[in-house]
């Protein structure tokens, strides 16, 4: 099976909503999602991310760490006391263990080291679904 057919497999009709402040790459993530038959909703702060996750029911949240009133860990806490199955990745262009050590304690399913790369991506997928 080639890559792009397992990502499919993977991602096949699932619901996934991307946080980030930075609308240039929500826009190419979005892009390259929704090739492979992913509904994909953008949030592009944590309190717009929280809005959506109370009006509906996400497979998956993406969000980046940096982000400012409501940075990535405090949104995934709110998330994970509300809802602590919530499949929730984190994505940042800092590598800090400290922010590793506490988002690994808080549940979360994995961490994404941006820019994301395609492979990553995937064998985070493969471990969640």
């Amino acid at each position: 099976m080639e890559k792009s057919d397992l990502f499919s497999v993977l991602l096949n009709n699932k619901k996934i909503l991307l946080v980030d402040d930075d609308e240039i790459y929500i826009d190419v993530f979005h892009d390259m999602l929704e090739k492979y038959s992913v509904l994909v909703d953008v949030a592009y702060t944590g309190e717009e991310a929280l809005a959506k996750i109370d009006a509906q029911n996400y497979d998956l949240v993406i969000t980046d760490i940096e982000m400012p009133n409501l940075d990535g860990i405090a949104l995934s806490k709110q998330i994970l006391a509300s809802n602590s199955e919530q499949n929730i990745i984190v994505s940042s262009s800092f590598s800090d263990e400290e922010y590793l050590m506490e988002l690994v304690n808080m549940g979360i399913k994995g961490f994404l080291r941006k820019p994301i790369r395609f492979d990553d991506l995937k064998e985070l997928l493969k471990k969640i679904y």
